[in-house]
C-alpha cells in the first residue's frame, strides 16, 4: 500500500509542510542564483553603447561576501559584433560585470562569440539583437578556453563550411538518461567586422600598461578558436530538464522504407497499415500528392502569400516506441483547427521521439522522375556538426558501402513520416512585456525569410533585462546529440544507444528552465 498523509497525525503533516516549504524557499533561492548569473540584454539594432552598459549597471547583483567570477561567456547578435572589437567598451563592460576586479591582481578569462540572433521575446517573435551574459568560475563554464586547438587555417581564411561553433551541454529530456548535448554554428560576420567568423578567448587584467584610468581593465592576451563547450547548467531539480520544439506537423502517416541507399530513399511501404504484406511504392508519390493538396489548400484560404513548400522526413528505427504515437497523432490530424494548432500539439511530444530514436532531415530533392530514378527522396545527409564537413562524408561513404554507423540513414526497416512547417501567422502576436521570464538557457534556429515578407516584428526601442536568461540562435541549424555512457545498458533499456540529428526547421528552440517555451 502506498503511503498517504491522509490520517497521518497533525505533527506528521506539520514537518511534511515545513520540508515543502523549505523545497520552495531552496528553488526560490537557486532561482536568485541563476538569475545573477546570466542575463541577457535585448534590444534593436539602433541602441548605444552606453545605453547597454547604464542597462547592466542596475541588474540584481550577487550579495557582498559572495565569490567573485573570474570568467564571461559574451555571446552578441552580429549586427552589434563590430562592439567586441572596441576594447574601451568591452573594459567598461566587464568592470561592470566584475565590479571587485579593479582593485585586485585578478585575471579574468573572457569568451566572445558572435550568432545569428539572440532569443525572441515570444516563441513566434522575432530573434532579438543584443548581448547574452554567463559568468563564473573559468574552469567551470569554460573548460578548455586556453586550450591551443592544433594550427588549421586562419579563422579570416575559412569557408561557409568550416563554420566555428559553440557547443552546450543540457539535461537530459523527460524520462530519458541521456544529456542533451547542442552545437550551435556561429554566424558570418564578414560584412560587419571583416572577420568571416567570430570567437575570441581573451584575458583582462588591472592597470598595465595603456589603462585609461586606475583600476581599469585592459586586454593582455586574445586569440581566435574554432569551437568552445559553454558549462550553463541551469536548475538541478527534478522539474529542469531539457526540451524541445519544432514547428511541424505530419503531412503522411509513418511509411516503412522498403529500399534505400546512403541518403537515397527509393521505396517505402504502399499500405497504412505496419502489418502484412509488404507493397511497395516510389518513397515520393504519397508526399507529392499530400503537397500539391496542401499548397492548393493554402492558396484558397490566403491567394496572394507566398506558401513555404519546405518539408522534413522523420526517420524513426524498427520497432520505436513512439511509432504508435505518430500513427495516432496523423490519425488525429483532422480534430485540430489550424496548422498551428496541430505543429504546437507536435511539438509538445517531440523530445519522446527524439529520445526513441527520431531523426530530422530535411527533403533536399526528389520527385518525378521515370524508370529506376522515380519517386526517389534526397535526404539532408548531415546528422553531427563538424567544421570540416569530414565526418559525415566519412559516414556518407559507408551508408553506401553498406556499412552500419552510429549516425546511418534511413535504412531498409525504418519508418519515415513526411513533415511540414505551417503557414506563417500574418500577425505573430504581441512579445512579452517586461516583466515576462524567458527560461534559463534557451538555443535554437532563427525564423525562415519568406518572399514577400517586408519587416520582422518591431524590436522595442529600448534595452530590455531579461534576467536569468542566457541562449542563441543560428540560421544554419543546431545540432544535438543523445548519447549514452559506458556502463547505461540497463537504465537505456529498448532505446537506441546514440541519436543523432540537425534541427534546421525555422523556429525550433532547444530549452531549460522552469519556464516552458513553446
Amino acid at each position: 500500500m502506498l503511503f498517504s498523509t491522509t490520517h497521518v497525525p497533525a505533527v506528521w503533516a506539520g514537518r511534511h509542510l515545513s520540508c515543502r516549504a523549505f523545497r520552495r524557499r531552496w528553488a526560490s533561492k537557486l532561482s536568485m542564483n541563476r538569475a545573477r548569473d546570466r542575463f541577457s540584454i535585448l534590444t534593436n539594432q539602433a541602441v548605444s553603447k552606453q545605453s547597454v552598459l547604464d542597462r547592466v549597471a542596475l541588474r540584481d547583483k550577487a550579495p557582498p561576501g559572495s565569490p567573485s567570477p573570474n570568467a564571461s561567456a559574451i555571446l552578441v547578435s552580429k549586427d552589434l559584433s563590430r562592439w567586441l572589437d572596441d576594447t574601451d567598451f568591452m573594459s567598461a563592460l566587464l568592470q561592470q560585470l566584475h565590479p571587485n576586479a579593479g582593485g585586485s591582481d585578478q585575471e579574468l578569462s573572457v569568451l566572445t562569440a558572435a550568432v545569428d540572433g539572440l532569443c525572441p521575446r515570444s516563441p513566434r517573435g522575432p530573434p532579438s539583437s543584443g548581448l547574452s551574459i554567463l559568468q563564473g568560475d573559468a574552469a567551470t563554464i569554460l573548460p578548455g578556453l586556453w586550450d591551443r586547438e592544433a594550427p588549421t587555417a586562419s579563422l579570416r581564411q575559412l569557408n561557409e563550411d568550416a563554420r566555428p561553433a559553440l557547443s552546450v551541454r543540457l539535461s537530459p529530456f523527460l524520462g530519458d538518461f541521456r544529456p542533451v548535448d547542442v552545437t550551435l554554428p556561429l554566424a558570418n560576420t564578414v560584412f560587419e567586422n571583416a572577420r568571416p567568423f567570430t570567437l575570441l578567448a581573451s584575458r583582462w587584467r588591472a592597470g598595465g600598461a595603456g589603462a585609461s584610468s586606475t583600476g581599469a581593465l585592459t586586454l593582455v592576451d586574445a586569440f581566435e578558436k574554432e569551437t568552445q563547450r559553454i558549462a550553463a547548467a541551469t536548475e538541478q531539480s527534478i522539474q529542469s530538464h531539457a526540451d524541445v520544439s519544432t514547428p511541424l506537423f505530419p503531412l503522411t502517416p509513418p511509411r516503412k522504407i522498403i529500399a534505400g541507399l546512403g541518403n537515397i530513399v527509393r521505396e517505402v511501404e504502399a499500405h497504412g497499415s505496419m502489418d502484412g504484406e509488404e507493397n511497395a511504392r516510389p518513397a515520393s508519390e504519397e508526399l507529392e500528392t499530400s503537397m500539391h493538396d496542401i499548397i492548393a489548400k493554402r492558396s484558397r484560404r490566403l491567394p496572394g502569400i507566398p506558401v513555404p513548400n519546405r518539408t522534413w522526413a522523420l526517420v524513426v528505427p524498427p520497432n520505436s516506441a513512439c511509432l504508435d504515437f505518430l500513427v495516432k497523432f496523423f490519425g488525429c490530424m483532422v480534430s485540430f483547427k489550424s496548422e498551428h494548432e496541430a505543429a504546437d500539439g507536435f511539438a509538445r511530444n517531440f523530445s519522446k521521439v527524439l529520445a526513441d530514436g527520431g531523426r530530422l532531415h530535411r527533403v533536399l530533392s526528389g520527385g518525378g522522375g521515370w524508370g529506376a530514378k522515380r519517386g526517389l527522396l534526397s535526404l539532408d545527409p548531415e546528422t553531427r556538426y563538424s567544421s570540416s564537413g569530414a565526418q559525415d562524408l566519412e559516414s556518407f561513404i559507408a551508408s553506401f558501402g553498406g556499412e552500419a554507423t552510429a549516425d546511418g540513414l534511413a535504412t531498409p526497416g525504418s519508418y519515415v513520416q513526411f513533415l511540414v512547417e505551417p503557414m506563417p501567422l500574418l500577425s505573430p502576436g504581441s512579445t512579452n512585456q517586461a516583466g515576462g521570464r524567458l527560461p534559463s538557457l534557451v538555443l535554437g534556429t532563427t525564423p525562415a525569410q519568406i518572399e514577400g515578407d517586408e519587416k520582422a516584428e518591431p524590436t522595442p526601442s529600448s534595452a530590455w533585462l531579461a534576467a536569468g536568461h542566457f541562449g542563441a540562435l543560428s540560421s544554419n541549424g543546431i545540432f544535438l546529440s543523445l548519447e549514452s555512457g559506458a556502463g547505461s545498458e540497463a537504465a537505456r533499456g529498448s532505446r537506441p544507444h546514440t541519436t543523432l540529428t540537425k534541427v534546421d526547421v525555422p523556429n525550433a528552440y532547444v530549452w531549460q528552465g522552469m519556464s516552458r517555451w513553446i
